[in-house]
């Protein structure tokens, strides 16, 4: 059976004028969605590189049964936040923005000035066949976006030794 995902909640503020802050309220917001809307124990770590944004799920290996619920909340909490953001927009949002990956996806979210300006081709496909000749506004920014799901590896408290000093 296919589970029921409920909408994301967006904080109020999602639509921050400044791209990579806005990228960076929604990657946290989802991080504590996802902690609190997944019915089994998850932990989320996000790693922020120049223009990469990472954010590793882990769960046990006995939930990995779990992994799709997980990548299809990312991606329905994607959608919403660049649908509700003056700040970002997820490019190729008109057919499959997300990229699959091992046991993941990638997406690329974008800048834009003004929507009124915007080269809705670049945006809505990822590509403009105008290129260089095109009167319409580009993305001054890109961020990559990868979301993954691994193993939580715990430690048995039986093999944890401490030396004594």
């Amino acid at each position: 059976p296919t589970p029921v995902l409920p909408v994301p909640d967006l904080p109020e503020d999602i639509p921050i004028a400044d791209f990579a802050e806005a990228i960076a309220a929604m990657v946290k917001n989802f991080s504590q969605e996802v902690e609190r809307i997944v019915s089994v124990p998850i932990t989320t770590h996000i790693i922020r590189e120049q223009r990469t944004w990472s954010i590793i799920c882990r769960i046990r290996e006995e939930d990995i049964e779990h992994q799709d619920t997980i990548l299809l909340y990312a991606k329905s909490h994607i959608l919403c936040a660049a649908e509700a953001s003056d700040a970002f927009h997820l490019l190729g949002c008109h057919s499959d923005p997300f990229r699959p990956k091992q046991r993941g996806f990638g997406a690329v979210l974008a800048s834009m000035q003004d929507r009124s300006l915007a080269c809705w081709d670049f945006y809505a496909t990822g590509n403009c066949a105008r290129q260089n000749k095109c009167r319409w506004q580009h993305p001054v920014a890109k961020h990559r976006l990868i979301v993954v799901v691994k193993n939580l590896v715990e430690i048995p408290h039986s093999s944890l030794t401490i030396a004594a000093p």
